[in-house]
């Protein structure tokens, strides 16, 4: 079986996607910089991430990027995006910062900073509340309050108010902050911005933020966390690596930012992020490649360095496929050395006829996730039919995981009502198609009335193509 995890290893032949993203960030000139890893859910976003952050720093001994991690939709509900980046990036640096008296304290002034911004978010729920409007706790989740985070520079009188509100306030905040006077939201963000440029400069390295599940959030999450980003582009030493679904955040956009023209969503999204670059969608021999490496790597009798040696292999026929032959499934095998397990030569065999489907099918489209959805789908049918002592193998259980991800409802419904009014549980009809295999127009023909009627084309090339695994 196969974890549904983001992985370490690349098995997608990312890595050349990777080298860009690093190239651009380690570029002096481009910095500061945002880049944009653009791809639908499940393509391998944060795989990506991962093969790009160890490109960044291969050893941690040797370290040049400052890295930091922060998934968006972890604080949805329960954070304000904006102070949650704020405060992950400065603890981040305060971390970094031990060892360094002197810049220890001014990292620690700086997550002061953020904690001062998390107050005026509590101030304005007790402001609110004492005006008679009900908050339900929503404001003091982060630093929207106090007229939003983005307050103008002249709304004194308003942050007074919102200073004064409540007994509540000090009892709330007592820790937060220090006895340091307040200040209006907008000097707090440039005294924010002059200290995290301080550290930075300080600790002599380039920050990189890694910014994920960004397009699972609600359109408020993913704007505050948007506009957070927006705090530090401007500013030296930065990058930022966002990686979401585009049509999704531009949703987000539209969705946040009412009645706003398509042109004014891209132009808000060109501000944010400078370099798009987008997930390469797998064809047919990536997506084979990929399931030679799943195959091999979920077998207990093959080494940790045969799976690498043979995800080289791949990654070398992949780059080389505008003018060699794809790699042969024997040839594939003898990658894992002399004698590879019967399971896994089993295993090559159906991934070889898989791949073609699960590349082309508008169900699929080689999507990695649903890819490996779909072994573990095989998997544990044929384990099933195993454990009932049924004379069922893998290839067979593939057949019928296919036929029901790449068509139609309608022709799935059918296949399994005639099996189960058959004798035997396999119909007439499946035998007469056998036999017409090597001819389309027959083998069309002879398809069930209902099948034609209610299906399409797509599903009928599905039914082929799974009648010739």
């Amino acid at each position: 079986m196969w974890a549904d995890v983001d992985a370490r290893e690349d098995f997608l032949n990312y890595s050349e996607v990777a080298e860009l993203v690093v190239d651009v960030v380690r570029d002096n000139r481009m910095r500061p910089v945002s880049v944009g890893i653009f791809g639908t859910w499940g393509s391998g976003k944060s795989t990506l991430l991962n093969l790009i952050e160890h490109q960044l720093n291969p050893t941690k001994a040797s370290a040049e990027f400052i890295v930091v991690r922060f998934d968006a939709w972890l604080y949805q509900g329960f954070d304000d995006s904006r102070a949650a980046l704020m405060e992950v990036i400065a603890t981040t640096l305060l971390k970094s910062a031990e060892g360094n008296p002197g810049l220890l304290a001014q990292a620690r002034k700086l997550v002061g900073r953020v904690n001062k911004m998390r107050l005026l978010g509590m101030a304005a729920e007790a402001s609110a509340f004492a005006m008679g409007v009900p908050t339900f706790g929503v404001l003091s989740k982060g630093i929207q309050a106090a007229g939003d985070f983005f307050l103008d520079e002249g709304d004194e009188k308003s942050l007074e108010a919102v200073e004064k509100a409540g007994d509540d306030l000090s009892k709330r905040g007592k820790g937060l902050v220090d006895p340091e006077k307040q200040r209006t939201p907008p000097k707090e963000i440039a005294a924010f911005r002059t200290e995290f440029e301080k550290v930075l400069a300080g600790l002599g390295k380039t920050l990189v933020v890694f910014v994920d599940n960004l397009d699972r959030c609600l359109p408020k999450q993913t704007i505050q966390t948007l506009e957070a980003l927006r705090l530090f582009l401007f500013m030296g030493r930065t990058a930022f690596v966002v990686a979401a679904d585009e049509e999704m955040v531009r949703h987000s956009v539209a969705e946040f930012f009412k009645d706003l023209s398509g042109r004014h969503v891209t132009d808000y999204l060109d501000k944010l992020i400078q370099v798009p670059m987008r997930v390469p969608r797998l064809g047919v021999q990536e997506v084979r490649a990929y399931l030679f490496l799943l195959v091999a790597s979920a077998n207990n009798e093959v080494a940790a360095d045969k799976v690498e040696a043979l995800r080289c292999g791949l990654e070398s026929n992949l780059r080389k496929a505008w003018k060699d032959e794809p790699i042969t499934t024997e040839d594939a095998l003898g990658l894992l050395g002399p004698n590879p397990p019967a399971e896994v030569a089993r295993g090559f065999g159906i991934a070889d006829r898989m791949a073609s489907m699960l590349a082309n099918s508008t169900q699929v489209q080689g999507n990695p996730r649903i890819v490996k959805r779909m072994l573990n789908v095989v998997r544990m049918r044929a384990r099933v039919a195993a454990r009932r002592e049924m004379p069922i193998d893998e290839a067979l259980v593939a057949k019928l995981a296919l036929f029901e991800r790449c068509t139609d409802g309608a022709a799935v419904a059918h296949l399994y009502s005639e099996i189960n009014a058959a004798a035997g549980g396999k119909p007439p009809v499946l035998s007469k198609l056998e036999k017409l295999l090597e001819d389309p127009a027959k083998f069309k023909d002879a398809c069930p009335e209902r099948v034609l009627n209610r299906g399409n084309q797509a599903s009928r090339r599905s039914m082929r193509r799974v009648m010739l695994m």
